[in-house]
């Protein structure tokens, strides 16, 4: 506002969002005062269809200039980080230094001039000087922690008013939800399927982590496998002892190493196993010394895999009397 008696007391938009002093007033005997004001988390609007009202005490005073710029990426819950604020008279407006406390911020810069301003400072983006005032709304963006200051030149020197305010970015990643739906199917003795439906992330899914206990109200969740972040499916072919039933969760990790919270959880038990193994065959018996036989066979099959076998024997050619004399 270029009137030194005037100040801004509210800010208001036919969207009802809400508006929160940053910074001021700063005033500045010859030049007026300036206040900066942003809202979080806005309410979408249309092109043109939200209108921004700035009331002023004091009826309005002379010459107010209003900027405003909008901005995605920030936080939105606490976006408001450091402000500085100063006023001089010099070729330079400067706001003074002020220390962010996040790696990556949003640094606003804006200036009221007596004269004119020509540019941005260094490392700033002209976003807006306002015309005839010639008063500068800049921006840039910082990757890491530190004292910074917003500047602006004028042509030629004279009295200034500049204000800073930083904002963090939102999070470098937020999962909008985890694995969820996920279900539990028991296919075969020694099989159940999973399936659930695909965790997302504003920077993508790598894989998932998939966890299971013994029981069907258990606790104790041991990691069972992982797959893609491609893939919303896996299939556990370690169900044993048979006709146990076995919980299962999963959680993902996104592209930046994040991780979700768990999924739901789902049990099954897979089915009795019926179908024994087949006979082993060739058996071949092979004299090595006076104390010694050697066998082979060729391997038995089975549906959930063969464990062991048992050998058995009995003396004399045409014996029928077996016992067993060992556990290969």
């Amino acid at each position: 506002m270029n009137d030194t008696n005037t100040t801004v007391t509210s800010v208001t938009d036919t969207m009802n969002n809400t508006y929160t002093l940053a910074v001021g007033p700063t005033i500045q005997s010859v030049v007026g005062t300036q206040s900066i004001y942003y809202a979080k988390n806005i309410v979408a609007a249309g092109a043109g269809a939200n209108s921004v009202t700035v009331n002023f005490s004091g009826g309005g005073g002379h010459d107010p200039d209003v900027r405003i710029a909008e901005y995605s990426g920030l936080d939105t819950i606490n976006p408001l980080d450091a402000k500085a604020a100063t006023q001089g008279s010099s070729a330079t407006s400067d706001s003074g230094s002020a220390t962010t406390t996040s790696a990556t911020e949003l640094i606003v810069g804006a200036n009221l001039v007596q004269t004119g301003t020509t540019g941005p400072g260094t490392g700033f983006i002209n976003r807006m000087i306002s015309v005839p005032d010639a008063d500068i709304l800049e921006d840039r963006v910082v990757t890491a922690t530190g004292s910074y200051n917003a500047t602006a030149l004028l042509n030629p020197a004279g009295q200034w008013i500049m204000q800073m305010v930083t904002f963090k970015a939102a999070p470098p990643t937020r999962f909008r939800h985890g694995a969820s739906n996920l279900t539990a199917t028991p296919v075969a003795p020694n099989r159940i399927n999973l399936a659930w439906t695909a965790s997302t992330s504003t920077v993508g899914i790598s894989l998932y982590t998939i966890e299971r206990c013994p029981g069907s109200n258990c606790a104790n969740f041991s990691q069972l496998g992982t797959v893609s972040g491609s893939t919303t499916a896996f299939s556990d072919s370690g169900t044993y002892p048979f006709s146990t039933p076995y919980t299962y969760r999963v959680w993902a990790t996104d592209a930046s190493g994040l991780t979700s919270g768990y999924s739901n959880t789902a049990s099954a038990t897979a089915p009795p196993d019926t179908t024994p193994p087949t006979a082993p065959t060739n058996l071949v018996a092979t004299a090595i010394s006076n104390t010694q036989i050697n066998l082979t066979w060729t391997a038995s099959t089975d549906d959930v895999g063969v464990t062991g076998y048992l050998l058995e024997r009995c003396q004399g050619a045409g014996c029928a009397t077996f016992a067993q004399i060992n556990t290969p």
